[in-house]
């Protein structure tokens, strides 16, 4: 039996499961960081978006994915505290 990595996919936050880097869309996304806005404080919402966007765009510079969903991904004002 294949495991993740076998099939091309990688589990970047276990939020996601069983989901491949591929089929993360822009609006799983701002759904995942909207819905940590009452319960995490912002530094490590703010911590945990530069971070998937980083290994994201790595995967786009290898070939593995053809975008970032995670480019324009804003966090609610509201978290900011402004």
């Amino acid at each position: 039996m294949a495991n993740a990595h076998d099939k091309g996919c990688s589990n970047a936050n276990p939020r996601f499961g069983d989901m491949c880097l591929r089929d993360l869309t822009r609006q799983t996304l701002q759904q995942y960081f909207s819905g940590m806005a009452v319960k995490v404080p912002y530094p490590t919402i703010s911590k945990i978006r530069d971070g998937l966007s980083s290994i994201l765009r790595s995967a786009v510079d290898v070939g593995y994915l053809n975008r970032n969903h995670m480019e324009g991904i804003r966090l609610l004002l509201s978290v900011r505290g402004v």
